[in-house]
């Protein structure tokens, strides 16, 4: 079976024609995408959701891919659309083995290059052989660093958006006296996916030694905020109990065989905080994030919605 991307991007291409968007643009000058066309044996097949050739290899371009039986050697999936993996994921069409590929792609994906290999998602360009190849496998440890409104509890949660089933961790206390904090908080729920359950707590070190579904933890500052509060340290009291903690994390975290995406504040690169309790803040973070990175397959750092691997 011979089975080759003739075209690579969406219905119209990427660039689409007369768009005059940044990703269009982008992809004029770099990867240029012809409209998606599969060839198998020189024959173009319809764009059709549904198992192609010899069966190994499923073209998923919308919900009723999940619909096909069985399990495959390379999934095409439509504009590497998350959603649609997870489902793809639940219905045991794709597993740890599945090479998946992503073909139809638009602009919707921005001017950056493509973030895909720590989905394990490929790219290929136009003309390419789909052959069975081993996904790239997503980091274990991940953490995603940015500052305020950069984007980087939404790129968190995009690192996990094609697996059917994740552990929200969330950190902060809760405020039952503050609207806009209790606004935020139901804003970050309304975009959790269905298969996403939320726990609520700063106990970390258990989740990260037990099996299950991956873990998302937004954030860490909120952590170091109780931790901090429950030892009285912002009146002054003894740091040992935080640290206790803190090492304990630590441990956990490079000891964990789960896969786990934790967002933390930036914090360091301004002026020096004028108060004892921002000082203080700053240099617990600043410490637990460095450490953490040191133990971290992945790093990565946002700023405005932009992602840099550091």
């Amino acid at each position: 079976m011979d089975l080759r991307l003739a075209g690579t991007g969406g219905p119209l291409g990427w660039p689409e024609p007369g768009c005059p968007c940044a990703a269009c643009a982008t992809a004029a000058r770099s990867t240029p995408r012809a409209p998606l066309r599969l060839l198998l044996d020189g024959r173009e097949l319809p764009p059709v959701s549904g198992p192609v050739g010899d069966g190994s290899v499923l073209l998923a371009l919308d919900e009723d891919a999940t619909a096909a039986p069985g399990t495959y050697a390379v999934v095409l999936l439509a504009d590497a659309d998350l959603a649609l993996l997870a489902a793809l994921r639940r219905s045991g069409a794709v597993t740890p083995s599945t090479d998946v590929v992503a073909v139809g792609l638009t602009h919707r994906h921005g001017p950056a290059p493509l973030p895909l290999d720590d989905l394990g998602i490929r790219v290929l360009p136009d003309g390419a052989a789909v052959v069975a190849t081993p996904s790239p496998a997503p980091p274990r440890r991940t953490l995603v660093l940015g500052g305020t409104r950069s984007g980087k509890s939404a790129e968190a949660e995009r690192r996990l958006l094609g697996e059917p089933e994740v552990v929200y961790v969330a950190t902060a206390p809760p405020r039952t006296d503050d609207g806009e904090w209790a606004a935020r908080v139901a804003a970050h729920r309304l975009r959790r996916p269905v298969g996403w359950t939320t726990v609520e707590t700063v106990e970390l070190e258990p989740l990260l030694a037990a099996d299950g579904p991956p873990l998302l933890v937004d954030d860490l500052g909120l952590l170091v905020t109780t931790l901090l509060a429950e030892a009285g340290a912002w009146d002054g009291g003894d740091l040992r109990a935080v640290h206790e903690r803190v090492d304990a994390l630590v441990a956990a975290w490079q000891a964990t065989r789960r896969r786990v995406v934790a967002v933390s504040p930036e914090v360091g690169a301004g002026v020096v905080p004028a108060e004892r309790s921002g000082r203080l803040f700053r240099d617990e973070l600043g410490s637990l994030a460095a450490r953490l990175a040191a133990e971290s397959e992945r790093v990565v750092q946002v700023v405005a919605g932009r992602v840099t691997v550091l």
